[in-house]
């Protein structure tokens, strides 16, 4: 349906990627740390949320997170020890 009374208001917009931020923290075996730094026993994350680059990326960026950490981290779950 047709807006027809004021007020009216705009906003510029640009093409962009958009995503979310931030996220659990996790170390370089792809492990979900606390705010201390402890590991998160059996806890393990990839992509985007949490990444170790430090910073958010778009344009396929998050693809390699993905693949590369999705590899780290089924690797070092896989070989943990149901007890660990």
């Amino acid at each position: 349906m047709p807006i027809e009374e004021p007020p009216f208001y705009a906003v510029a917009l640009w093409p962009s990627g958009v995503g979310p931020h931030g996220g659990p923290r996790r170390n370089g075996k792809g492990q979900v740390v606390d705010l201390e730094g402890n590991r998160i026993p059996r806890l393990y994350g990839a992509g985007i949320e949490g990444t170790v680059m430090g910073l958010y990326y778009i344009s396929g960026g998050a693809c390699t997170d993905v693949i590369v950490f999705g590899q780290i981290s089924g690797e070092n779950a896989a070989a943990e020890m149901p007890w660990e």
